[in-house]
Protein backbone atom coordinates (compact mmCIF):
# COMPACT_ATOMS: atom_id res chain seq x y z
CA UNK A 1 0.00 0.00 0.00
CA UNK A 2 2.78 2.86 0.88
CA UNK A 3 4.56 1.73 -3.10
CA UNK A 4 1.44 2.99 -4.09
CA UNK A 5 1.08 6.37 -2.27
CA UNK A 6 4.91 6.85 -3.31
CA UNK A 7 4.78 6.06 -6.74
CA UNK A 8 1.34 8.21 -6.51
CA UNK A 9 3.55 10.89 -4.85
CA UNK A 10 6.27 10.35 -7.16
CA UNK A 11 3.74 11.08 -10.32
CA UNK A 12 2.21 14.39 -8.46
CA UNK A 13 5.45 15.78 -7.86
CA UNK A 14 6.78 14.93 -11.81
CA UNK A 15 3.83 16.70 -12.45
CA UNK A 16 4.07 19.55 -10.93
CA UNK A 17 7.42 20.09 -12.28
CA UNK A 18 6.29 19.68 -15.55
CA UNK A 19 3.39 22.06 -15.19
CA UNK A 20 6.26 24.78 -14.04
CA UNK A 21 8.41 23.87 -16.61
CA UNK A 22 5.50 24.73 -18.93
CA UNK A 23 4.90 28.04 -17.51
CA UNK A 24 8.21 28.99 -18.77
CA UNK A 25 8.91 31.92 -21.46
CA UNK A 26 12.41 32.31 -23.28
CA UNK A 27 13.02 36.06 -23.93
CA UNK A 28 15.53 37.78 -26.32
CA UNK A 29 16.96 41.26 -26.06
CA UNK A 30 16.95 41.91 -28.75
CA UNK A 31 19.33 44.83 -28.39
CA UNK A 32 22.57 42.43 -26.90
CA UNK A 33 22.17 40.27 -30.67
CA UNK A 34 25.69 40.69 -32.31
CA UNK A 35 26.63 39.29 -35.77
CA UNK A 36 30.63 38.76 -36.00
CA UNK A 37 32.62 36.92 -38.53
CA UNK A 38 36.79 35.57 -38.80
CA UNK A 39 38.43 35.98 -41.84
CA UNK A 40 41.31 34.15 -42.78
CA UNK A 41 44.55 35.12 -44.66
CA UNK A 42 48.37 33.46 -45.44
CA UNK A 43 48.99 30.12 -46.37
CA UNK A 44 48.48 29.74 -42.25
CA UNK A 45 45.09 30.20 -41.95
CA UNK A 46 45.43 33.36 -39.71
CA UNK A 47 42.28 34.74 -38.62
CA UNK A 48 41.11 37.89 -38.71
CA UNK A 49 38.25 38.53 -36.17
CA UNK A 50 35.40 41.56 -37.07
CA UNK A 51 31.85 42.32 -36.54
CA UNK A 52 29.29 43.74 -38.09
CA UNK A 53 27.76 47.50 -35.85
CA UNK A 54 24.52 47.84 -37.26
CA UNK A 55 21.98 44.78 -37.08
CA UNK A 56 18.57 44.67 -37.15
CA UNK A 57 16.59 41.96 -35.33
CA UNK A 58 12.54 41.18 -36.17
CA UNK A 59 11.11 37.69 -34.82
CA UNK A 60 9.21 36.99 -31.75
CA UNK A 61 11.03 38.22 -28.93
CA UNK A 62 9.35 35.77 -26.12
CA UNK A 63 8.07 32.17 -26.57
CA UNK A 64 7.18 29.56 -24.26
CA UNK A 65 10.33 27.31 -25.51
CA UNK A 66 14.32 28.21 -26.46
CA UNK A 67 13.46 26.64 -29.78
CA UNK A 68 10.28 28.31 -30.83
CA UNK A 69 12.09 31.41 -29.58
CA UNK A 70 14.93 31.26 -32.19
CA UNK A 71 12.76 29.80 -35.03
CA UNK A 72 11.85 32.32 -37.47
CA UNK A 73 14.42 34.64 -35.99
CA UNK A 74 15.98 37.25 -38.92
CA UNK A 75 18.76 39.14 -38.84
CA UNK A 76 19.94 41.80 -41.23
CA UNK A 77 23.06 43.76 -41.11
CA UNK A 78 24.92 46.86 -42.68
CA UNK A 79 27.51 45.36 -44.67
CA UNK A 80 29.69 48.30 -45.24
CA UNK A 81 29.48 49.40 -41.03
CA UNK A 82 31.81 46.53 -39.97
CA UNK A 83 34.77 46.61 -37.24
CA UNK A 84 37.42 44.18 -37.02
CA UNK A 85 39.80 46.58 -34.72
CA UNK A 86 41.90 48.43 -37.67
CA UNK A 87 40.35 51.62 -39.31
CA UNK A 88 42.80 51.06 -42.09
CA UNK A 89 41.36 47.12 -42.64
CA UNK A 90 38.07 48.15 -41.80
CA UNK A 91 38.41 50.86 -45.43
CA UNK A 92 40.00 47.40 -47.34
CA UNK A 93 37.25 44.87 -46.77
CA UNK A 94 34.35 47.23 -46.98
CA UNK A 95 35.88 48.89 -50.61
CA UNK A 96 37.57 45.77 -51.81
CA UNK A 97 35.00 42.86 -50.57
CA UNK A 98 31.95 44.05 -48.97
CA UNK A 99 31.31 46.84 -51.09
CA UNK A 100 31.41 44.23 -53.96
CA UNK A 101 28.69 41.90 -52.87
CA UNK A 102 24.88 42.52 -54.01
CA UNK A 103 22.85 43.88 -51.99
CA UNK A 104 22.45 43.29 -48.63
CA UNK A 105 23.25 40.53 -46.09
CA UNK A 106 20.48 38.80 -43.96
CA UNK A 107 20.08 35.44 -41.74
CA UNK A 108 17.02 33.82 -40.97
CA UNK A 109 16.80 30.50 -38.49
CA UNK A 110 14.68 27.71 -40.25
CA UNK A 111 14.91 25.11 -37.47
CA UNK A 112 16.53 24.57 -34.21
CA UNK A 113 17.47 21.15 -33.00
CA UNK A 114 17.60 21.05 -29.14
CA UNK A 115 18.86 17.55 -28.93
CA UNK A 116 22.32 18.44 -30.70
CA UNK A 117 22.16 21.89 -30.12
CA UNK A 118 22.62 22.77 -33.93
CA UNK A 119 20.69 24.92 -36.23
CA UNK A 120 19.96 26.06 -39.91
CA UNK A 121 20.52 29.21 -41.01
CA UNK A 122 19.31 30.30 -44.25
CA UNK A 123 21.62 33.34 -44.89
CA UNK A 124 21.14 35.58 -47.96
CA UNK A 125 24.78 36.76 -48.86
CA UNK A 126 25.79 38.51 -52.34
CA UNK A 127 22.18 37.89 -53.77
CA UNK A 128 21.99 34.71 -52.92
CA UNK A 129 20.71 32.07 -50.31
CA UNK A 130 21.66 29.30 -49.00
CA UNK A 131 21.02 27.10 -45.68
CA UNK A 132 23.97 26.84 -43.11
CA UNK A 133 24.29 24.81 -40.54
CA UNK A 134 25.22 25.84 -37.29
CA UNK A 135 26.11 24.71 -33.55
CA UNK A 136 25.20 26.87 -30.36
CA UNK A 137 25.27 27.24 -26.86
CA UNK A 138 24.14 28.65 -24.01
CA UNK A 139 25.88 29.82 -21.77
CA UNK A 140 25.30 30.33 -17.42
CA UNK A 141 25.40 33.84 -18.30
CA UNK A 142 22.60 33.23 -20.48
CA UNK A 143 24.68 34.11 -23.67
CA UNK A 144 23.47 32.50 -26.62
CA UNK A 145 26.18 31.83 -29.57
CA UNK A 146 26.04 30.04 -32.55
CA UNK A 147 28.74 28.97 -34.95
CA UNK A 148 28.76 28.37 -38.37
CA UNK A 149 31.36 27.60 -41.62
CA UNK A 150 30.51 29.01 -45.28
CA UNK A 151 32.58 29.22 -48.42
CA UNK A 152 31.68 32.66 -50.01
CA UNK A 153 32.75 30.93 -53.59
CA UNK A 154 29.34 28.97 -52.94
CA UNK A 155 27.77 32.34 -52.84
CA UNK A 156 29.48 33.77 -56.11
CA UNK A 157 31.34 36.32 -54.38
CA UNK A 158 35.07 35.27 -56.23
CA UNK A 159 34.91 38.49 -57.97
CA UNK A 160 34.87 39.88 -54.60
CA UNK A 161 37.32 37.60 -52.66
CA UNK A 162 40.05 38.42 -55.39
CA UNK A 163 39.44 42.34 -55.19
CA UNK A 164 40.63 41.64 -51.28
CA UNK A 165 43.16 39.68 -52.30
CA UNK A 166 44.60 41.94 -54.73
CA UNK A 167 44.21 44.95 -52.50
CA UNK A 168 45.59 43.07 -49.46
CA UNK A 169 48.05 41.10 -51.51
CA UNK A 170 51.51 42.52 -49.79
CA UNK A 171 49.54 42.21 -46.20
CA UNK A 172 48.15 38.89 -46.44
CA UNK A 173 51.66 37.16 -46.90
CA UNK A 174 53.21 34.64 -44.22
CA UNK A 175 56.23 33.15 -43.46
CA UNK A 176 56.77 31.84 -46.80
CA UNK A 177 56.18 34.71 -49.15
CA UNK A 178 53.33 33.35 -50.17
CA UNK A 179 50.05 35.84 -50.28
CA UNK A 180 46.46 34.00 -49.72
CA UNK A 181 42.82 35.02 -48.95
CA UNK A 182 41.09 32.27 -48.04
CA UNK A 183 37.55 31.49 -49.37
CA UNK A 184 36.36 29.85 -46.13
CA UNK A 185 35.21 31.94 -43.37
CA UNK A 186 33.30 31.63 -40.26
CA UNK A 187 29.86 33.45 -38.86
CA UNK A 188 28.62 33.98 -35.33
CA UNK A 189 25.11 35.00 -33.86
CA UNK A 190 25.15 36.10 -30.47
CA UNK A 191 22.69 36.99 -27.80
CA UNK A 192 21.66 37.56 -24.27
CA UNK A 193 18.57 35.04 -23.68
CA UNK A 194 16.63 35.16 -20.19
CA UNK A 195 13.99 32.17 -18.62
CA UNK A 196 11.13 33.45 -16.24
CA UNK A 197 8.80 31.03 -14.76
CA UNK A 198 6.17 31.42 -12.57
Amino acid sequence: MRSVFFVSGLMMVASVAYAQEQSCTYALDKNTVTVGWTGFKTTQKTGVNGTFKKVEVKGKLEAKTFADLMKGLKVSVDKMAIDSGNPVRDTSLTEAFFGKLKNSISGKIKSVSEDDRSLILALDFNGKTKDVPMHYEVKEDKLFSATGNIDVLDFGAKSALSSLNERCHDLHKGADGVSKTWSEAAINLKGTITKSCK
